[in-house]
């Protein structure tokens, strides 16, 4: 069975480490003074945004305290000026049944920046890159709410390179930045809850990715809310159930009867037509949630919507596709109100809620 050696058991380190022991994956981590006494006497305690656990882990000082073995994967996660001293107390241990670390086994690198692979590189044959995968929250307001979809691909991996980021590149004769998106929102519809998830070469804490990322990003484009990926995790892209919205109609729309519709179960029929002025006709029905009076303050004013009177929808997002959301105040209010109502997504969820 296949055994990671962690060398360099900080933060970082101990992380990685401790994950593997607590995912019954055998690892040994490699630390030195009261980072080694600590784990050889207390053990490893990991904090997660879900979960604490106490992780008992075997804990040495080099690699004369630990026995080589030729399935044994390196996992180098020092900091960047350690790296080079690493690499060469290891390059030449001895593997069990016969040649040396450098020769047979591989090496993963868990450091910030892109420069530790080419100086690994120089003494072990075999070296891979690993990576960090984050989601993010983000509002669209203001100007920005104009920016299409297409644009907004562009735009971001731009914030992230000038926050100082490096990021992952998908393979291939087109690389492109490892990044998935929630659902493209219509143009000029402001947003306090877009999620995008992005493949990092630098191990950064969620904090530490808002602190940089609100210095360089755009205004109308605060990332407010982040947390780690798991490798089981799916992409942003493919999990999202729902989408809530919400609109601002005008004081002399009766709303009463529009809720009764949408509590109800007869179809709501609305025509949409294509780029091509093809039209067909769709049931909003099938994908309305729900709709409801909404008044929060806070998100009025963010939005800019003084006056009128508001009220959420939430629609389903799933393969199939889903109605657009002029679609279902204009199968609730008619079109001229739809065509007079102000919109804004409000969020997006994983799980369609009841």
């Amino acid at each position: 069975m296949t055994r990671y050696v962690v060398i360099g058991a900080g933060a970082v380190g101990s992380g990685i480490g401790g994950s593997l022991q607590h995912a019954g994956v055998e690892a040994v981590l490699v630390a030195r003074g009261e980072q080694l006494a600590a784990l050889q006497g207390n053990g490893l305690e990991i904090v997660t945004p879900t979960e604490t656990h106490r992780v008992e882990v075997t804990a040495v000082g080099g690699p004369d305290e630990v026995a080589v073995r030729p399935d044994d994967v390196l996992v180098l996660a020092t900091k960047t000026q350690q790296a080079e001293a690493a690499l060469v107390q290891w390059v030449d241990v001895p593997v069990e049944g016969g040649g040396t670390a450098g020769e047979r086994l591989p090496l993963i690198i868990a450091l910030n920046g892109v420069a530790a692979e080419w100086l690994a590189l120089r003494y072990f044959r075999r070296v891979y890159g690993a990576c960090v995968w984050m989601w993010a929250n983000y509002t669209k307001l203001g100007r920005v709410a104009f920016l299409g979809h297409l644009d907004l691909v562009r735009h971001l991996p731009r914030i992230f390179r000038r926050a100082g980021f490096s990021l992952f590149y998908s393979e291939g004769f087109h690389p492109k930045p490892e990044l998935s998106y929630g659902p493209a929102l219509g143009l000029g519809i402001p947003s306090l809850g877009e999620l995008v998830d992005v493949t990092l070469v630098d191990d950064v804490s969620p904090d530490e990715l808002l602190r940089r990322l609100a210095r360089v990003t755009l205004d109308g484009i605060e990332f407010f809310e982040a947390a780690r990926l798991e490798p089981g995790d799916r992409p942003v892209g493919g999990v999202i159930a729902e989408a809530e919205y919400a609109a601002r109609l005008p004081d002399d729309v009766d709303v009463a009867p529009a809720f009764e519709r949408a509590g109800g179960s007869d179809p709501l029929p609305v025509l949409r037509t294509s780029e091509k002025k093809i039209g067909r006709m769709i049931d909003v029905r099938k994908t309305l949630l729900s709709a409801a009076r909404w008044d929060d303050g806070a998100a009025r004013r963010r939005l800019d919507w003084d006056g009128g009177q508001t009220l959420t929808f939430r629609i389903a997002v799933g393969p199939q596709g889903s109605a657009r959301p002029v679609e279902a105040l204009t199968a609730l209010f008619g079109e001229d109100v739809a065509g007079r109502a102000d919109l804004a997504r409000i969020g997006l969820r994983a799980t369609a809620s009841s």
